[in-house]
């Protein structure tokens, strides 16, 4: 199950690179009708999201809902890691990396110390 959110992370991580570099890179180097005729959105550009939202979906919700039965992850971040789950449905990646991003950090910073010591030891 962790492979499957990697794998969503990663999904993440790429989309927003490619956004934030590379079609920025192409929007100062294209005029701006060939950059909007770029930008179209077309069928097969929409099933390139796909591989993303079902790694996600599938992914964040689990680990949400074990977490939650497990008692191993905080309830709050349980709740954002479904919320990160349900919000790859749109098939954007912003609303997915911050949910998934805070449940992330809310988990880290609940780890109690002393565990990560004992789990050195074994």
């Amino acid at each position: 199950m962790l492979s499957t959110v990697a794998v969503g992370c990663a999904f993440v991580a790429i989309q927003a690179w490619a956004s934030g570099s590379v079609i920025a890179n192409v929007a100062h180097r294209v005029p701006d009708a060939e950059f909007d005729r770029l930008g179209e959105s077309t069928f097969l550009l929409q099933l390139l999201t796909i591989p993303m939202i079902v790694a996600c979906l599938i992914g964040f919700v689990a680990l949400g809902i074990i977490g939650w039965r497990r008692r191993s992850v905080p309830r709050g971040a349980c709740v954002l890691f479904i919320l990160a789950g349900v919000a790859s449905l749109t098939g954007s990646f912003p609303p997915i990396g911050l949910f998934a991003g805070l449940a992330l950090a809310w988990t880290a910073r609940t780890t109690s110390v002393g565990s990560e010591a004992g789990m050195a030891r074994s």
